[in-house]
């Protein structure tokens, strides 16, 4: 059967866990010497990509794949994928695993070999989702950066309610470093969206002016640059946005936000 001869031979770990693998289009940009910003009350983070890698389901899946004769290299598989079918899953609309089985379709594979990647897959994507880790150096600088009097607050484009997204952080040991979460399925709209980020600058009570948007997405860096709300890329793909600042290093974070004033963080 292709998908069991396939698993045998699939790496059981397509990288080290705690670290993104970068094929060479998916680096990191070089970040810049000075950020000539005006200090900053709070942090909102995308945590997908910057506070852990969210690539080793796919990476696994499209070596799986790869393997039962689909031309699948991550990350370009997955380009329409994230285009023309995640927003749907990620507001609640249509279930998961039956928006895979019908991209799956498209991109060639017979319902027989459908069935044995979800035979071999479903329980593999719940193992890397149970199983969160934060990438190097982040634990450490969320720390410092509330130390500082930073407020931190998390925005997610995830078909799961934000007490998951706190969850996950709490699993991290960074649940309580942050003042509010955000899901697309708490609001039922979807970074780039304005939505978003107008809910999760509500829930901290500012302005966007007074805010540091971080993430991985361009499409999501460039929402939140059109409000107005300063921005920085990390581990961005395919390539930052140019309103986005960009790190290279996670840690560099503390060398270039400067922080405005102390908020107490909810309870």
């Amino acid at each position: 059967m292709y998908a069991l001869r396939a698993l045998a031979q699939a790496s059981d770990a397509p990288g080290r866990r705690g670290e993104i693998h970068q094929p060479d289009q998916y680096t990191a940009l070089t970040a810049p010497a000075v950020i000539d910003s005006p200090p900053a009350a709070a942090l909102l983070f995308d945590p997908e990509n910057v506070f852990y890698d969210a690539t080793l389901w796919k990476r696994w899946l499209s070596q799986l794949l790869t393997r039962m004769g689909l031309h699948a290299p991550f990350p370009d598989f997955f380009t329409r994928w994230e285009e023309e079918c995640r927003e749907e899953v990620d507001l609640g609309r249509r279930d998961y695993w039956d928006a895979l089985r019908e991209y799956l379709a498209q991109e060639g594979l017979s319902p027989g070999m459908i069935a044995e990647v979800f035979a071999a897959g479903v329980r593999r994507k719940h193992r890397f989702e149970s199983d969160v880790r934060p990438l190097a150096g982040v634990a450490e600088t969320l720390m410092r950066l509330s130390a500082r009097g930073f407020a931190l607050a998390v925005v997610s484009n995830t078909p799961r309610r934000s007490e998951h997204v706190l969850r996950e952080l709490d699993g991290m040991g960074l649940r309580n470093l942050f003042m509010a979460s955000v899901t697309s399925l708490d609001i039922g709209e979807a970074m780039p969206q304005a939505g978003c980020y107008r809910a999760a600058l509500e829930r901290m009570g500012l302005d966007a002016a007074e805010v540091v948007f971080i993430a991985s997405q361009p499409r999501s860096l460039e929402g939140a640059a059109r409000l107005g709300v300063r921005t920085i890329a990390f581990n961005s793909y395919p390539a930052a946005p140019p309103s986005a600042a960009s790190l290279e290093q996670f840690p560099e974070l503390c060398r270039i936000v400067h922080p405005a004033r102390r908020i107490q963080r909810a309870g």
